[in-house]
């Protein structure tokens, strides 16, 4: 299909079984990569660090949670790449639906309860109602704790992907267990290859606007004055200085789009920074 047909490595938030394996599976089926080795890593730091080292690599991402918002550890190590070349290539929103997974079948016998700590928020009421005096216990990722479950007892449960806890031959003791029944997390695929499909597609960039009243306010009249739509806006310390920050946005549209070309160069006037991280496409299943 194209560039990325000949990637053989794809860096992503594992171990095995993890939501983020399912999201690799539905990209590597997609762009039909053969051959492609899975590199599961602990936390998002490292992911992206690797990544960024194998020049001969991709990368999948959580970005965004619809209960949870935004994955600021995602966001915030993206932002540290130094890697000019990484960039945004296709969306994927994955359909979350949590299960309380144990050795045990009465989950009455439950006094630990072991998740990353979004899906631990995502269920936080399920949680309150049901196991008002368990522990609970953080993890990179809730595929890591269904995997500790082996070596535990039957007072620990953790919260994740039943499909793993099948695998593993653990106790589904619920399913759908999270506050909000449309739980959907949104996976970025990360490459070095330009995305010059511009159906259906999202721009991310990155800028710092100049430090004087109404800046930023400037800068969205630019994306209204092109008709573009911001789905997203968010800031974060520039770590320059004290009150200084970078503002993150997608925009729809695709950067050979003649309006989203002539209002980014417009912007790029206005602000003392921007960069674009990458125009690319918005997948469904």
């Amino acid at each position: 299909m194209n560039e990325i047909t000949n990637i053989k490595n794809v860096y992503y938030l594992g171990p095995r079984g993890s939501y983020s394996s399912l999201a690799v599976k539905f990209f590597s089926k997609f762009y039909n990569l053969k051959d492609l080795k899975f590199n599961a890593q602990k936390n998002i730091k490292t992911l992206l660090k690797n990544f960024e080292t194998d020049k001969d690599s991709i990368a999948i991402v959580p970005i965004e949670n619809s209960i949870q918002g935004i994955v600021k550890e995602t966001i915030n190590n993206i932002m540290e790449l130094n890697d000019e070349k990484i960039t945004f290539y296709a969306e994927y929103v994955l359909n979350i639906n949590h299960s309380l997974i144990s050795k045990s079948s009465d989950k009455n016998s439950i006094k630990t309860i072991l998740s990353h700590p979004q899906a631990l928020q995502q269920c936080e009421n399920y949680i309150f109602n049901n196991f008002k005096t368990a522990k609970l216990q953080s993890k990179n990722s809730t595929s890591e704790a269904i995997y500790e479950l082996i070596e535990l007892d039957k007072t620990f449960a953790a919260i994740g992907n039943p499909e793993l806890a099948l695998e593993l031959d653990l106790n589904v003791l619920e399913k759908e267990i999270n506050d909000e029944k449309d739980n959907q997390t949104r996976f970025i695929l990360l490459t070095r290859f330009e995305n010059k499909n511009t159906i259906n597609s999202k721009t991310n960039i990155v800028f710092a606007t100049q430090n004087k009243p109404g800046a930023l306010c400037d800068v969205l009249n630019i994306f209204k004055e092109y008709n573009i739509n911001l789905t997203y806006i968010d800031s974060r310390p520039s770590k320059k200085n004290l009150g200084e920050y970078l503002f993150l946005a997608d925009l729809k549209g695709h950067i050979l789009d003649e309006n989203v070309k002539c209002a980014l160069s417009k912007v790029k006037k206005q602000v003392k920074f921007c960069k674009i991280n990458g125009s690319y496409t918005v997948l469904s299943r």
